[in-house]
């Protein structure tokens, strides 16, 4: 099915710009029959990834030598960062539920959260809305012992408070980033914006009180939906 299709091409072209973006695909990328090893994904997916980073700006074809990370993105620290509120703004944000399952984890997975080769993590996607909206969604990926998150993860429910309660230790420290991008089309779909609409892509890593990262996630929103603000004192 053309929508089944498009989840694993949006999840395996997320899977692989994180990477990138992580440092851990540097130069003269795979040849694209370890990437559908490495990904668990068909050749055709690879290569619509490749295609999509290459639009992107992420990745460019190189003919008889293969594909090649370029370009460099510019990390820049924000301390406190405030979307949505619906105290403060009388927004009313709903959670929607999409995809819960136990997959086998990707390379940049397993680094993230610490997990030996061949573990699998559970995959949690939900779609927030902002009054009836949609404004963002997240692909996030838990260790396997957090499995009971799945079953008591409600539509209104924080995912941190509930990991919280599972792990019996709260989050404590979210490291956080976010970076511009557009709407390629599996993210388009997701979002029910445009292909080429601006979005903002975010990625984060939560740990618990006791040193454990509890989950690595990658999001994204609607440019027209959010306006992020940020406080810094000296």
């Amino acid at each position: 099915m053309k929508g089944e299709r498009n989840s694993v091409l949006r999840r395996v072209t997320d899977l692989m710009r994180a990477a990138i973006l992580a440092g851990a695909m540097p130069g003269l990328l795979p040849s694209e029959y370890e990437l559908q090893a490495s990904y668990g994904a068909s050749r055709n997916v690879i290569r619509d990834a490749l295609s999509a980073l290459r639009s992107e700006g992420f990745v460019e074809r190189h003919q008889g030598t293969g594909t090649f990370v370029v370009g460099q993105r510019f990390g820049h620290r924000v301390d406190k960062i405030e979307g949505f509120n619906p105290t403060d703004s009388g927004v009313e944000l709903a959670r929607e539920p999409v995809e819960f399952a136990l997959v086998e984890a990707a390379p940049i997975v397993r680094s993230m959260l610490g997990l030996a080769e061949g573990a699998q993590a559970v995959m949690i996607e939900r779609l927030t809305l902002a009054d009836g909206e949609s404004a963002s969604y997240w692909t996030s990926y838990l260790p396997p012992d957090l499995e009971d998150v799945m079953h008591r993860l409600g539509p209104t429910d924080s995912l941190h408070v509930v990991i919280g309660a599972v792990a019996e230790s709260e989050v404590v420290e979210v490291r956080y980033s976010m970076s511009a991008g557009i709407a390629t089309q599996p993210i388009a779909e997701v979002l029910r914006t445009v292909e080429g609409a601006p979005i903002l892509r975010h990625e984060r890593l939560s740990i618990l009180e006791d040193g454990r990262a509890a989950e690595w996630a990658v999001g994204w929103a609607r440019g027209d939906r959010f306006t992020f603000h940020s406080v810094r004192r000296s």
